[in-house]
């Protein structure tokens, strides 16, 4: 991937992850129908990868059969954003238990 279209990807990712973590229901869409809202954001998985869709909502992708060196290298970044985005739509148990929590006094003592 040259240096160039790594940067474009970045500043796109950083714009689409900003919105995701400020709005709730940009990032429900995001995660229910990822591939649409990557591509309306300008960001296009390459069409020589391999994608997978399971359960309707987690992407996976490789390379193809005959990738490149640079084609290995823009797929290891894919993966590393898709799985981002799939652990955007779990729902983290362990938010909230704070709530559970002794009072803390003035001074941040329980």
């Amino acid at each position: 991937m040259t240096p160039e279209k790594k940067a474009d990807l970045e500043n796109k990712w950083k714009a689409l992850v900003t919105k995701a973590v400020t709005d709730d229901d940009f990032k429900k869409n995001l995660t229910q129908d990822t591939l649409v809202v990557l591509k309306d954001h300008g960001l296009e998985i390459p069409e020589e990868a391999v994608i997978r869709v399971l359960g309707g909502k987690e992407v996976r992708i490789k390379p193809p059969k005959d990738s490149t060196p640079e084609m290995d290298e823009e797929i290891k970044w894919w993966k590393m954003r898709l799985a981002m985005i799939f652990e955007f739509g779990k729902d983290d148990p362990r938010i909230g238990v704070i709530a559970d929590a002794a009072p803390i006094d003035e001074e941040g003592e329980v």
